[in-house]
């Protein structure tokens, strides 16, 4: 939670320092598109830093939740708003990042539609399961599950997102002794390295 709180106040501050420099902005109500479901963490964090800078502003910042298609949705739907400074994605890095490489097409183009701003927090992925089960690391999961093949079973809060990917993983490692998570959806090659 210490970190989060770091993140949200970093975040304050580089958006606040930002408005100080553009004295007549914001004159009306900003948007944040959440490319996220309502009470899911992006909605969560953009609440809460959306009040605060509300007070900070004097507008209202609007919480517009767009989930759906591993975050493409709410993504497409900010990259076509107007680019005026009032439209804001506030998300995840997957529909920018990881999305190019689980979609053939996407109605976006993540380097030409978007300008990373700030970072407000992180958000990792993890393994858990039931407190009866008789593992308590990940090689204890993997070998049980090799020694019961078909009967261990996962849950995940979205399927074809990087949600999945622990275990998918953890299905890959059980196949074989290789420590590489490869999905059968990629479709391209990741881009070289680029300054900025």
């Amino acid at each position: 939670m210490r970190s989060t709180s770091r993140w949200i106040f970093a975040a304050l501050l580089a958006i606040a320092a930002t408005a100080a420099a553009a004295q007549a902005w914001p004159n009306r109500p900003v948007r944040f598109f959440v490319a996220g479901a309502a009470a899911s963490a992006p909605d969560l964090i953009a609440r809460i830093l959306g009040e605060s800078l509300a007070g900070m502003w004097g507008q209202q910042v609007i919480v517009d939740n767009r989930p759906g298609a591993a975050g493409n949705v709410g993504t497409a739907a900010a990259a076509k708003s107007p680019a005026d400074g009032y439209n804001i994605l506030f998300g995840q890095a997957a529909p920018l990042a990881m999305n190019q490489y689980l979609f053939t097409t996407l109605p976006f183009d993540a380097e030409k539609d978007f300008v990373p701003v700030v970072s407000a927090g992180l958000s990792p992925l993890m393994i858990a399961v039931n407190n009866d089960l008789p593992v308590r690391t990940l090689a204890e999961l993997i070998a049980l599950a090799k020694a019961q093949p078909g009967k261990i079973n996962y849950g995940t809060s979205a399927r074809g997102t990087l949600c999945i990917w622990p275990a998918q993983c953890s299905r890959t490692w059980q196949a074989s002794s290789s420590s590489t998570c490869r999905t059968s959806r990629t479709r391209r090659q990741p881009p070289k390295p680029r300054r900025v």
